[in-house]
């Protein structure tokens, strides 16, 4: 499903960057500091850095002359499926405020692509042990 690896992308990169895993814990400055450090890093990080965390291939970036991800990339490839998370943790009374509502990419088209997540996939990744206290 692609809603799947979705989730393993964001997980990932929020790992990578050192944010709380605690959903109720994830903060506005967590999520900008993400979209800024994707907006640093390489376009295709699996091929060009295989085996590296996002970090390890931002360092890499920074050393190489590579094409970093497009802030369309950033806005629908993470961002957007985030927000509809949390959106759905709010729906959930699981938290009160989205850290993802109010973050824009600059450069990004005013309308993005969305996610595709239907409420039954919210449904089961909420069951995700990730979120088994909240």
């Amino acid at each position: 499903m692609e809603w799947q690896s979705k989730l393993r992308r964001s997980d990932e990169v929020l790992r990578d960057f050192s944010v709380p895993m605690d959903i109720r814990k994830i903060k506005r400055k967590h999520i900008s500091k993400v979209k800024s450090e994707l907006l640093k890093c390489p376009a295709n990080k699996s091929k060009l850095f295989p085996g590296t965390t996002y970090v390890q291939a931002l360092e890499q970036t920074q050393k190489r002359c590579c094409p970093c991800l497009s802030p369309n990339t950033v806005k629908d490839g993470f961002l957007a499926p985030l927000r509809r998370v949390f959106t759905f943790a709010m729906d959930e009374e699981i938290i009160s405020t989205s850290p993802v509502g109010k973050i824009k990419v600059k450069g990004a088209r005013r309308i993005g692509r969305g996610t595709h997540f239907e409420d039954y996939e919210l449904e089961r990744l909420f069951s995700h042990p990730l979120f088994a206290d909240a």
